[in-house]
């Protein structure tokens, strides 16, 4: 946490923003790739509703919503929520479903072929990164 903070109370604007950014964009993408995952492998209707709910909704209501539940004012007054770490977050819950359906729609062109021949010769966890991820990441992009 010390280096978030320092690196976002010195320098210039552009390179607080550009922190904020990237450590938001690789946050939205770790809660997307297994949603997207999920929606690729087990077609959860419940899922992509709440998924696709979450994709359309405008982000303006969201930030109302945060301010009214987490402001000053708010059911559970948080205090970093107007920081940097607080914008990144909204950033991330924000952002996370329409990375979640870019995954989803990588991986769901994916042969499943390929991964279980993978399967095959490698541990689950290497065939996810050999395989899965390499694939998924131009749909998160």
């Amino acid at each position: 946490m010390s280096l978030w903070t320092e690196a976002l109370s010195s320098g210039p604007l552009w390179a607080k923003t550009a922190v904020i950014a990237l450590v938001s964009t690789l946050g939205a993408m770790l809660l997307a790739l297994p949603v997207g995952w999920s929606l690729a492998r087990k077609r959860n209707g419940l899922l992509l509703g709440l998924v696709l709910a979450l994709a359309v909704l405008p982000t303006s209501i969201s930030a109302i919503g945060w301010i009214a539940a987490f402001g000053s004012q708010g059911l559970l007054p948080l205090p970093w929520l107007y920081t940097p770490a607080g914008v990144g977050l909204a950033w991330i819950l924000c952002f996370w479903p329409l990375a979640a359906l870019g995954g989803w729609g990588a991986l769901s062109r994916a042969e499943p072929a390929e991964e279980e021949a993978a399967l095959l010769v490698l541990p689950p966890w290497r065939t996810t990164l050999a395989v899965v991820l390499p694939r998924a990441f131009p749909g998160l992009a």
